[in-house]
């Protein structure tokens, strides 16, 4: 073959080679061109849903902490037949100052007509409610004095009273969002919640919707609707303001170009709660073009409720826009080179995201085991603390004591020699849905050990009940349980051992507030401060030994037998 020949071939081979590489370089970099943007895309909207789910978690479970809110003021007004307004006044002070969403806590009384002048006059000297009581048009513009009725339930309760003055006196019964509800929670026995509708104290600002909790005379049946409502001392009213919550997130979220929608979907009607119909924010949402709408709807007492995050598509895309086009220059360039950087970022990727669903994961399995028991799902030995903490403080505000109780099951280790670890759970799991359902809302259940339990008998003001409560719990544990492994019967019993909280009221070193630091103030308080902190903590420590003294003294006298402590 001639070397012209030689050189045709060779430079026809290099021109094929050449133009193979081309080809072989552009598809594979526009292959990864348009992988790695539908990747990023995935991965973006991936990491925009988990913010938005965790943002919606931390929404709900500070509205949810209303219901909580509602439990303790239930267990003041519940636990004496008259709360004065001073002690209504510091109970809210403490429990309010943490809760921006909750506007306003009242309490509305059964007022008969014959007592409506007697009531008015209480309220005028406290230069409250000028027209009495009244009644408020739908749009809470227009006040009117109530005409006559058989009955009233007036706001005579209204904290903080500066921001809610002008609902005192109010009659949330005449009012149309109220009517149904209020009288359905007090028939049902059960909390209910409002539609959303402007209150009094600020027509114009963010909707409010009302939580009402009625409250009964405990001396009276209340077997049937007709029953509960003759029965029926007044309500608790819960004004939230959703709309005062989602404010302080709004910053945030603007940052992020979202925009935030609470709907009432109970009915096939939805009721905006926030923000309101034509407002600024609204028409905001309205004017999105595009919107990617991502909803989560839970439930509030006899409602539903969705929250909707609104965002621009274009603008949540909008930083993976230039990363796609970047890789599709330096591919072209070094097309082998940058497909194996592909691959290991990808792999990178995979295992950042991995890495951050599993600290999630494990984060979420911490917060359980913290403070709570895996087994029965009831509070451990960290939460009964806190819990024990809360219902001893109450205490010196309702002058009502309570029954520490710790039991310890009998024979419990001889089902586990006998039938299996597997049964022994099977009957700590019956146990302690046994103990839940015997006792009151009020109580606390806690598992601290092995066989043992603990219970808390709150809001009490004469021992006999303890007798009752006791033996219904022991008698209900003392019913056989059906092994599902086996279908064979077994029994247990628990021992108790009870201690009262009143009888450690003596025992508190009085905290010396004459003690002189050097005339430092600062330095005296912290130090009154911590003798308190300690006195408290041993207090506590102290009637749970008392309790587990006491247990051990019911097991010496026979199986299912309880104690009471005594100095």
């Amino acid at each position: 073959m001639a070397n012209s020949d030689i050189k045709k071939v060779t430079n026809y081979i290099s021109i094929l080679s050449s133009l193979f590489i081309i080809i072989f370089g552009f598809t594979l970099s526009f292959s990864f061109y348009f992988y790695s943007q539908n990747s990023e895309k995935d991965q973006l909207e991936q990491h925009y849903e988990q913010y938005i789910h965790a943002q919606s978690l931390r929404i709900q479970a500070k509205i949810q902490q209303s219901n909580m809110v509602l439990q303790s003021y239930f267990g003041l007004l519940n636990s004496q037949d008259h709360v004065t307004r001073d002690e209504y006044r510091l109970f809210s002070e403490v429990i309010l100052q943490e809760h921006p969403e909750i506007f306003a806590v009242h309490w509305t009384p059964r007022i008969k007509h014959k007592d409506r002048k007697a009531v008015e006059a209480q309220l005028a000297a406290l230069d409250l409610a000028p027209l009495g009581i009244f009644d408020v048009n739908p749009d809470a513009d227009e006040l009117e004095r109530a005409p006559k009725r058989e009955e009233y339930f007036p706001v005579i309760y209204a904290e903080p009273l500066q921001i809610n003055r002008k609902a005192v006196g109010l009659d949330p019964l005449a009012r149309p969002f109220n009517t149904v509800t209020i009288r359905e929670a007090a028939r049902n026995g059960v909390q209910d919640t409002t539609p959303p509708f402007p209150i009094v104290q600020d027509p114009n600002g963010p909707l409010s919707v009302a939580l009402y909790h009625p409250i009964y005379n405990q001396t009276k049946a209340q077997e049937t609707p007709e029953q509960r409502w003759s029965a029926l001392k007044g309500y608790i009213i819960l004004m939230l303001r959703p709309g005062l919550l989602l404010k302080e997130y709004q910053a945030e979220f603007s940052k992020k170009d979202i925009q935030v929608r609470l709907i009432d979907t109970t009915n096939e009607i939805q009721l905006k709660i926030y923000p309101r119909a034509d407002s600024p924010e609204d028409l905001a949402i309205s004017n999105l073009a595009d919107p990617k709408i991502i909803q989560h709807s839970w439930q509030v007492p006899g409602r539903q409720w969705t929250l909707e995050f609104y965002s621009d598509t274009d603008k949540v895309m909008v930083q993976g826009s230039f990363l796609p086009l970047a890789l599709l220059i330096i591919m072209l360039l070094l097309t082998l080179v940058f497909a194996s950087f592909i691959f290991n970022a990808f792999r990178q990727s995979e295992k950042l995201k991995l890495a951050n669903l599993a600290l999630l994961e494990r984060q979420k399995e911490l917060d359980d085991l913290a403070y709570y028991d895996q087994l029965t799902h009831l509070p451990n030995r960290s939460l009964l603390n806190e819990h024990l903490k809360r219902i001893l403080s109450l205490e010196e505000r309702d002058k009502s004591f309570s029954a520490i109780c710790v039991m310890d099951l009998d024979g419990f280790k001889e089902i586990n020699d006998v039938y299996g670890h597997d049964a022994g759970d099977q009957v700590l799991k019956d146990v302690a849905a046994r103990l839940l359902d015997n006792l009151r809302d009020s109580d606390v259940a806690a598992r601290v050990g092995g066989d043992e339990f603990v219970f808390i008998l709150t809001g009490l003001h004469l021992i006999e009940p303890i007798e009752e409560i006791i033996t219904r719990i022991i008698d209900e544990i003392n019913q056989p349980i059906l092994l599902a492994s086996n279908q064979v019967n077994i029994s247990v019993s628990a021992s108790i051992g009870v201690s009262l909280s009143k009888t450690r009221e003596n025992q508190n070193v009085k905290i010396n507030t004459e003690i002189e630091f050097d005339n430092d103030q600062t330095s005296q308080q912290n130090a009154i401060t911590e003798d308190k902190a300690s006195l408290d903590s041993d207090k506590r420590k102290a009637l749970l030994k008392d309790a587990d003294i006491a247990m051990y003294q019911a097991k010496k006298q026979g199986k299912g037998k309880h104690v009471l402590f005594s100095l």
